[in-house]
């Protein structure tokens, strides 16, 4: 190809450069350097396959065991027996224990039975106890009856004879009632009001107005009275006005309390609690509460107003 080049360009051949046209002379010498340089580079090599990278054997974890998860739990609500019940936001422990009742869900009823059993341990915290039946008592069915029932035995603490009749309370049962009235029965008097607190709400009249009777005792404590009125306020009914106009004058029972027994004598629209209301809001110190009790009043006042005969000019009431 140099040659060809090189006589088209009119090169006279004869071994001397000297007869060599000038202008092919940097041809050639730029041809030269070009092939010299081609030399130099070295050609790519030869496109290979890509490796694929080895296979990695990724270990799965294994599902915990139902009993690895009830320790777990037990450990868990074992902690949280220095942590105060109105903690917010709620400690890590509360979320770890919700989250093993939620795994538990998935598995027979009895599998929370060593739970339940958990609470009867006296030497789990007070504060344990209550945190634990918190987080059963959504989970109660009547297959955990037995079980319950076994946890009001005298013999335990009264805390934890106490949560076993607040899991009781969960269960929508026949035979509920009948334990309860079983341990109406018990020495403590906190577990026999709420045994009887259960089976009033069960609709049992009887047990209902004993309630009634043991709020006004001297010897009934501001919380007994209270958890009777919450009772009594779940359905307060017309008979039992007379009682709330009682506790509405109770200084000693809290103002929320308070509060809805207004709301409830309002709502009756009997005119008759007129003037006993209005006697006990101007007894009252409270702002909130008198403001409350005032607007009940304004109902009832609407009502005696509407009930008032419609009187001809010149008769009188």
């Amino acid at each position: 190809m140099l040659l060809l080049t090189l006589s088209v360009q009119g090169i006279i051949v004869k071994g001397d450069m000297k007869y060599m046209n000038p202008r092919v002379i940097g041809i050639v010498a730029s041809i030269a350097m070009a092939c010299a340089f081609a030399g130099c580079v070295p050609s790519a090599p030869p496109e290979t396959p890509p490796v694929a990278p080895p296979t990695q054997t990724v270990a799965v974890p294994e599902a915990p065991t139902t009993s690895a998860l009830i320790e777990e739990w037990i450990t868990q609500v074992t902690a949280l027996g220095e942590v105060n019940l109105n903690r917010f936001p709620p400690p890590r422990e509360v979320e770890i224990a919700m989250a093993i009742m939620a795994m538990l869900r998935e598995a027979e009823p009895e599998t929370l039975n060593p739970l339940i059993e958990a609470i009867a341990d006296p030497e789990l915290p007070l504060r344990s106890k209550i945190w634990g039946t918190s987080f059963l008592k959504e989970d109660m069915t009547p297959v955990h009856l037995p079980i319950l029932s076994a946890l009001l035995d005298p013999a335990n603490d009264v805390t934890t004879r106490g949560c076993a009749i607040s899991l009781l309370s969960g269960i929508d049962s026949p035979k509920v009632v009948e334990i309860l009235r079983g341990a109406m029965d018990d020495p403590e008097p906190r577990i026999s009001l709420a045994a009887m607190l259960g089976v009033a709400r069960s609709g049992d009249e009887t047990v209902r107005k004993k309630l009634v009777v043991m709020y006004s005792d001297p010897q009934s404590t501001v919380d007994v009275q209270t958890a009777i009125i919450s009772l009594i306020i779940e359905k307060p009914t017309c008979d039992d006005i007379d009682f709330l106009l009682l506790t509405l004058d109770n200084d000693a029972i809290d103002i929320t309390t308070r509060s809805d027994v207004s709301n409830h004598l309002g709502r009756f629209g009997d005119v008759r609690v007129l003037e006993p209301m209005i006697k006990a809001r101007d007894r009252m110190t409270d702002p909130a509460l008198k403001y409350v009790v005032g607007k009940a009043i304004t109902v009832l006042e609407m009502v005696a107003k509407q009930q008032e005969p419609n009187l001809a000019p010149g008769d009188t009431p």
